[in-house]
């Protein structure tokens, strides 16, 4: 049986950085002057999906290529797993965005007026 859609790989290659792994947040940082704030994109995943559903978002080829692929041109890239699991959790996912979003301009690697979504 094959591997669902999400599980695919990504459609670039390159190299795969390690995020920093922060609650509800992955950190995907450059190699390079890792002490100099950078511009940050944030990914969101979109939903509702099953509570139980494993790996979740940020582990799925897709946004770890998308972080990596951020960190590989210079930027932070940030992966956000929010609980958006029904309809009626729409608040519940606007709020865990909304604390990612809070936390990743908090970091040091990080620039805070250069977020993008």
């Amino acid at each position: 049986m094959a591997d669902p859609q999400f599980l695919q790989p990504f459609v670039l290659c390159l190299p795969e950085v390690r995020p920093r792994r922060k609650g509800r947040i992955d950190i995907y940082v450059p190699k390079e002057n890792e002490r100099e704030p950078r511009p940050a994109i944030v990914f969101v995943h979109g939903g509702p999906l099953p509570p139980e559903l494993r790996p979740t978002p940020r582990d799925w080829p897709v946004y770890v290529g998308y972080g990596s692929l951020a960190a590989s041109r210079g930027m932070v890239g940030v992966t956000v797993d929010h609980r958006l699991h029904a309809p009626a959790n729409y608040s519940i996912a606007a709020d865990d965005v909304s604390r990612a979003v809070a936390q990743a301009r908090a970091l040091p690697e990080i620039d805070p007026t250069m977020v993008a979504l």
